[in-house]
């Protein structure tokens, strides 16, 4: 029997910046998935930091400030964004129950990409994370390199290990979608999923055209009537 030949992958450096910002519910269970995750990531080696965020203003200063004096002293590794929080369609809730829609976090996290050279991973661990790709589908530049996420409502219990795997595996030298496969299977649940920004922006592209073209078809169905109904139409209608 002909053994397979396992393939040896480099080992990847990188840190995980972790933004949380439970629910008053959540932090009075002491129930913060950072502090959960930034264990796992120690014993795989990971550099991390874990910021709790209960309000808007502490939410902005861990993007604009913190992330920044963190990235000076861990030398320029690359980060990954880790977001933790209740979130929803529109965006995402902070623990002092403001929302912080999918929009002004865009506004947030851009500068951060360009100063990554359009290489920021970002990972929401929330329900309805997926949601967060609509930054994407927006005009201009494309805030992210991709998202890593989940659609619906997946279990706390469910995210904590999933993304342990992730970053892991990551750390291992496996590929995004190596990884995000592994979630799936470690996790149990399969709605763990990954889209590169510049997909989610020829998504929104193409459904901006489908919409332009719905627009022109929808009003020229509104005036032909009228053009049917024209003078110079009945008088043809009358020479037949």
């Amino acid at each position: 029997m002909v053994q397979k030949r396992k393939i040896k992958k480099d080992r990847q450096i990188f840190l995980v910046y972790i933004v949380e910002s439970p629910s008053h519910i959540d932090l009075y269970h002491k129930r913060w998935e950072g502090e959960i995750l930034s264990r796992a990531l120690s014993l795989a080696g990971i550099p991390s930091s874990h910021k709790l965020a209960v309000s808007l203003e502490a939410f902005t200063a861990s993007l604009t400030i913190g992330l920044q004096e963190y990235l000076e002293k861990a030398n320029a590794l690359p980060p990954i964004l880790h977001i933790s929080s209740h979130g929803s369609i529109e965006g995402i809730q902070l623990t002092s129950g403001e929302v912080l829609e999918w929009y002004k976090l865009r506004d947030l996290i851009m500068p951060i990409n360009k100063a990554l050279n359009g290489n920021l991973i970002l990972c929401m661990s929330s329900c309805k994370g997926f949601n967060a790709c609509r930054m994407a589908m927006a005009e201009g530049d494309i805030p992210f390199l991709g998202i890593i996420a989940h659609p619906g409502s997946p279990t706390w219990s469910d995210t904590a290990i999933a993304f342990a795997s992730f970053y892991h595996l990551l750390a291992k030298g496996y590929y995004i979608q190596e990884a995000v496969e592994a979630m799936r299977i470690a996790s149990g649940d399969k709605g763990f999923m990954e889209i590169r920004g510049k997909a989610a922006k020829e998504i929104y592209t193409k459904k901006i055209k489908e919409l332009r073209m719905k627009a022109i078809s929808e009003t020229l169905r509104r005036i032909t009537p009228k053009v049917s109904e024209s003078p110079l139409a009945k008088a043809l209608k009358k020479r037949e």
